[in-house]
């Protein structure tokens, strides 16, 4: 496959990032993200498929957001790289990002949900239909997480010096498979940690959308298989043996586990920071919510 046209549609840039130690790769939703980024910029536009962000540190050890990938452009609703990089240029970040650490949100690939306006209709407002929930990448949404994957390679060789490289999704399948569809082309085989306050909502309010999470309550697509309700009390696993692998690759649930039963709220938490306490839980696995 012949990938030099993925950098026609990439930044590049070189901030110290050879120093950079610790990657966290996260598989991300559209709404989510819209309502994540609106907090900073008021610009309200979508995310292409498999578009990447990169959270990092600039040389004055400002929190920073920039598209390195804009993923398969669907239409003038979504951000291009030029206009999401100069729309954020200025604008620094109130993150407690961790030195040397960066992070990759990726929108998930297309999935059978996005197909077409009338399935994406019946999608989205018929419940009675079992086969609508959770739904997963259709054959072009795992050719995108493909193509993302081999421009993260090319990215990774080119401008880091073999950092660590962890691996989280939300609760919905396509965000799992997005991700292990990248992992695979990176040629890395790790557990892929579900990380709580990533899923999908219903985008209404732009001001307290965070907090209005209507998600999984009215749309099928956005209520998963595997979440804390339906989980087995007495063993504290889910009842479904295939929540914990996508594909053959292992799911971890725990920080997930310990947010909810905390009975945490996505309202009061930033959802960077829930992305690197789960990795944070995931190293040392005997620490407490409280000390994440």
């Amino acid at each position: 496959m012949n990938i030099n046209h993925l950098f026609s549609k990439c930044s590049i840039q070189n901030n110290n990032m050879s120093d950079i130690k610790t990657i966290i790769i996260n598989g991300n939703h559209n709404n989510r993200l819209k309502c994540f980024f609106y907090k900073f910029n008021k610009d309200s536009k979508n995310f292409s498929n498999c578009a990447i962000i990169r959270c990092y540190r600039d040389e004055n050890s400002n929190v920073k957001f920039s598209m390195i990938y804009s993923g398969d452009y669907i239409d003038s609703s979504c951000w291009t790289l030029d206009e999401f990089n100069k729309s954020f240029d200025n604008i620094n970040i109130k993150i407690n990002l961790p030195d040397n650490t960066e992070i990759l949100l990726i929108r998930h690939g297309k999935g059978i949900h996005n197909h077409n306006a009338l399935l994406e209709r019946i999608y989205y407002y018929s419940i009675s239909d079992q086969n609508v929930i959770d739904p997963s990448l259709d054959k072009t949404g795992v050719s995108q997480a493909v193509s993302a994957g081999k421009f993260l390679e090319l990215f990774f060789n080119k401008n880091y010096n073999k950092p660590d490289i962890y691996f989280t999704a939300s609760h919905l399948i396509r965000t799992q498979q997005t991700v292990g569809l990248i992992m695979q082309e990176l040629k890395i085989k790790k557990t892929i940690h579900i990380s709580p306050c990533t899923h999908e909502i219903l985008y209404i309010s732009k001001n307290d959308c965070e907090c209005l999470d209507l998600g999984n309550k009215f749309i099928p697509a956005n209520t998963p298989n595997c979440d804390i309700n339906n989980m087995c009390e007495s063993l504290n696993k889910f009842c479904h043996t295939d929540c914990y692998n996508t594909n053959s690759i292992p799911l971890n649930w725990d920080y997930y586990k310990l947010f909810y039963n905390s009975k945490e709220k996505c309202c009061n938490n930033n959802m960077i920071e829930q992305i690197i306490r789960t990795i944070r839980l995931a190293e040392n696995p005997n620490l407490h919510l409280v000390n994440l």
